[in-house]
């Protein structure tokens, strides 16, 4: 049984992935999405045409058409891509141990364990 699943920018009518014959048909796929899109082929076969997109960038945001064309029925649908920019964030401040004794690093490590010891203990206890 053959299928035909194309999505496209539905502002542009560019590809963004197509399949056919059987398999994944990216000749005329947009450069920005090389890579990036997949069916995902043991559910063609449900009747579910998803685009997965990976490494999402602000500029995928807009709608989308998907169009499937089989030998019993065809159709189309529009989606919209909302993409929510993620908020920036800061690496945490550098913890400095003076060592000059020797004990430092052994007493850090020390305090940082002894929680984690008593809750594994108390965790044993109840």
């Amino acid at each position: 049984m053959w299928s035909y699943v194309v999505w496209r920018r539905a502002e542009t009518d560019y590809i963004v992935h197509s399949y056919h014959d059987n398999m994944d048909q990216l000749d005329h796929q947009l450069p920005q999405y090389v890579s990036r899109t997949s069916l995902f082929d043991s559910e063609l076969q449900r009747g579910n045409a998803s685009l997965l997109l990976r490494r999402v960038r602000e500029g995928d945001a807009g709608e989308y058409r998907c169009s499937v064309y089989t030998p019993r029925l065809s159709g189309s649908g529009l989606t919209e891509v909302v993409v929510v920019p993620a908020q920036p964030t800061t690496a945490p401040a550098p913890v400095t141990v003076p060592s000059s004794d020797g004990w430092g690093l052994g007493a850090l490590l020390l305090l940082l364990l002894l929680p984690l010891l008593a809750l594994c203990v108390i965790c044993r206890v109840l």
